[in-house]
C-alpha cells in the first residue's frame, strides 16, 4: 500500500501532466501516455541512484530475499 506521501505525490504529478496537455489523463492517446512513463521511469531510475546504497542490483537481491522468506 502507497504511503499517504507517495498518494499525494502521485496526484502531483498527474495534475502536472494534465496542465501541461491541457486535457485529463484519461483522454491522452497512447504515444503521449508512454512517453510519460518512459520519463517517470527514467526519473524513478535516477533518484534510486543517488540514495546511498540503492542500486538495481540491491533492489533485486532485496526481492528475492523477500521471496526467500514467504
Amino acid at each position: 500500500m502507497p504511503t499517504p506521501e507517495a498518494v499525494e505525490l502521485a496526484k502531483k504529478i498527474l495534475s502536472k501532466i494534465e496542465e501541461a496537455e491541457g486535457k485529463e489523463i484519461e483522454d491522452l492517446d497512447t504515444k503521449m501516455a508512454n512517453r510519460y512513463i518512459c520519463e517517470l521511469g527514467t526519473a524513478n531510475d535516477e533518484l534510486i541512484e543517488r540514495v546511498e546504497g540503492l542500486s538495481r542490483e540491491r533492489g533485486a537481491e532485496l526481492i528475492r530475499r523477500l521471496h526467500s522468506e514467504q
